[in-house]
């Protein structure tokens, strides 16, 4: 490729197309990085020497691909089989982990092994093998027990990462129509422990009447025992929907939730749990009572899935069960599809189903449907 520099030499890596006469910085090379010790080309693949640390001398991230190519950039995250690569000359890229032979680098990384075991050091990858450096002393790990890893110590900012939605349609003329959705999801991940965080609000009017107006808000602590199996000390959710006659609906929880699958691209969860529900409603016909009150059981499933680089989808089902009533049972279904805009924004579609088991009748007499259907479409920003 570029060992005849007076050629062009097209090279492909994950769906970029580079031409080029002299290979630039930044770039795919067939060439080792300079480093302190550097490896001459033309030797063979040494095996990793746990007596000493390869470092780069130019500050930058350098991976070797089992292709032979290097890249020049730096790591974002590795998580499980999925590897985030900010090269100069590439943009951001997303390496599918078994396909990297070698990872050589300056910096300290925060690594998560199995275990939940957290190590900090500077890291050298070669074949099978992690070799970490920390305060001096050296560490030869399995890369099978390797599952996480970001630049780094571990600081809060390192923890936190998020997403905000919006989306809106505004008619005018013969029909005046306003809808407007927003949505905030944070997460805070560290090594043992995981905090969901997803508030969701939609509002609309129709000929100056509302005809939508609710608001959810729901999050979970989970710490994890081992690599797949966490408990949920404290779990909530917040509900109100005037046209569903619900004031106010609080859900506390407490539950266990296993993690069948964590691939990379796909993580799937599922949980089960004891809590309470209360319920304020918006009005009540003369002699009912304005709240209502239940144990609960909660099962639920969430899953995460990235089918391209591009594309994110993720879906997640609960149902709330009265202990005492199973005809008094709650559901929702929630499924969100992310395509990539550019840089970090992307156009976000959510479909999701809410079912009431037993609505209240208003003052009037009038029960709410028990399905409500919701399709919105908006633009997100990441973080």
């Amino acid at each position: 490729m570029f060992a005849a520099p007076l050629r062009a030499c097209p090279v492909l890596l994950a769906g970029f197309t580079l031409v080029a006469c002299h290979a630039p910085m930044g770039a795919v090379q067939d060439h080792a990085p300079v480093v302190d010790g550097a490896i001459e080309p033309s030797e063979p693949t040494p095996k990793p020497d746990v007596t000493a640390i390869v470092v780069t001398s130019d500050g930058s991230d350098w991976l070797r691909l089992k292709s032979g190519e290097w890249l020049r950039g730096e790591i974002t995250v590795l998580d499980r089989e999925s590897l985030q690569f900010d090269s100069a000359e590439l943009d951001d890229l997303e390496i599918d982990w078994k396909d990297v032979a070698e990872v050589r680098t300056a910096r300290e990384f925060t690594l998560l092994l199995e275990g939940r075991e957290e190590l900090v050091g500077t890291v050298q990858v070669l074949d099978d093998r992690v070799v970490v450096e920390q305060g001096g002393r050296l560490r030869d790990l399995d890369r099978a027990d390797l599952v996480r890893m970001v630049p780094g110590e571990p600081k809060e900012s390192n923890f936190w990462s998020g997403k905000i939605a919006i989306g809106g349609t505004v008619r005018r003329g013969n029909t005046d129509q306003l809808d407007a959705t927003g949505s905030v999801t944070l997460l805070r991940r560290t090594a043992r422990s995981r905090l969901p965080i997803d508030w969701y609000s939609a509002y609309a009017k129709l000929e100056g009447v509302n005809v939508t107006d609710n608001e959810r808000l729901r999050a979970r602590y989970d710490w994890f025992l081992n690599s797949r199996l966490f408990v949920t000390p404290l779990g909530f959710e917040l509900f109100r929907d005037d046209f569903q006659n619900i004031e106010l609906r609080a859900s506390p929880y407490t539950g266990l939730g296993y993690t069948v699958v964590d691939r990379g691209r796909i993580e799937w969860d599922v949980s089960t749990a004891v809590g309470y529900r209360m319920t304020r409603y918006a009005s009540v016909e003369a002699g009912a009572d304005s709240q209502d009150e239940s144990a609960t059981g909660i099962v639920g499933t969430t899953v995460s899935w990235e089918p391209t680089s591009t594309v994110d989808v993720d879906l997640v089902y609960s149902a709330e069960v009265g202990l005492g009533d199973f005809e008094d049972s709650n559901q929702l279904t929630s499924l969100n599809v992310s395509v990539d805009l550019w840089w970090d924004f992307d156009l976000d579609v959510r479909l999701q189903w809410n079912r009431i088991g037993e609505p209240a009748p208003d003052a009037d007499g009038v029960a709410p449907e028990k399905d409500d259907l919701q399709l919105t479409v908006g633009v997100s920003w990441s973080f």
